[in-house]
């Protein structure tokens, strides 16, 4: 029994210490540091472009995470970690005195990488990259027209468990990083289908994926599903679906899986535009 017990014994202590080191190394890989440029040298400051600004900052969900007012808010408390988007105005507690370019701001929203080098977390980087230049630039300069906001707030945390994750790898931190520039270029309203995938292959497909056929999510509380059958479905159940997160069979939907709170805001446009696109898939 006591050989036993000290057999027990040193496979914790030996199972601690290789939680240990993973955990420290997964430690060192939200610290990991990458490089990334902006193609914007300026924004708009005229008021048509700041309204559409702030249309897009509903679409896209930035209002969704960071709150009405854009003073963040604790968006996830979880075992593995604690997820805060920040407070984006330049009150207290804000991160606006970081942010202090247009160049900054693109960075991180389109590239996803902070002003210190990290890696952004829970933050959908991906899809803001198919971001044109000129909706970019009017996303930031809503952003950066926003009342200071006093909101002090926790900061992004990476527990234990979620140190060991990373460790082995089932949290990448640099999955929210892109490098690469931004060459996206939004087509004109007359060619609705194509205006339509603008969206669709930004927004859509950072869940449903590249090709829409949905299947298994990192993050996500249910596999995001394939947007074919959509196909046979009428508009007004379509638009139904993304206003109301009430599908054609009746169906609620999930509002943590399916970010009702942003597409309930794409005017009547818009999703005649994403419905034409999805109408072509094969």
């Amino acid at each position: 029994m006591k050989t036993f017990l000290k057999i027990f014994a040193g496979v914790l202590i030996a199972l601690a210490v290789v939680l240990f080191f993973v955990a420290q190394r997964g430690q060192s890989a939200m610290f990991e540091q990458y490089t990334a440029s902006s193609t914007l040298s300026s924004v708009p400051t005229d008021s048509a472009s700041l309204a559409y600004g702030a249309h897009l900052a509903n679409i896209f969900g930035c209002r969704d995470c960071h709150g009405d007012n854009l003073a963040g808010k604790v968006f996830l408390d979880i075992p593995p970690f604690r997820a805060v988007p920040a407070n984006l105005t330049s009150g207290k507690g804000g991160v606006a005195d970081q942010y202090k370019t247009v160049q900054d701001w693109d960075v991180a929203i389109r590239h996803g990488v902070t002003k210190s080098g990290r890696g952004m977390i829970v933050m959908p980087s991906p899809a803001y990259h198919k971001m044109n230049d000129e909706d970019a630039a009017a996303l930031i300069a809503w952003i950066q027209s926003v009342p200071p906001v006093d909101n002090v707030l926790p900061p992004t945390e990476l527990k234990f468990l979620g140190k060991v994750l990373a460790g082995f790898g089932a949290i990448d931190f640099g999955k929210s990083v892109n490098p690469e520039p931004t060459n996206t270029i939004k087509p004109d309203t007359s060619d609705v289908v194509a205006y339509g995938g603008y969206f669709v292959n930004s927004v859509c497909s950072y869940c449903h994926g590249e090709d829409l056929r949905g299947g298994p999510a990192e993050g996500q509380p249910i596999d995001p599903p394939d947007l074919r059958p959509v196909k046979n479905w009428s508009f007004e159940q379509f638009k139904k679906t993304l206003r109301e997160g009430i599908t054609p069979s009746g169906k609620k939907l999930d509002t943590f899986a399916m970010p009702i709170a942003a597409t309930k805001h794409y005017t009547d446009f818009e999703l005649r535009a994403i419905y034409a696109y999805l109408q072509t898939l094969k």
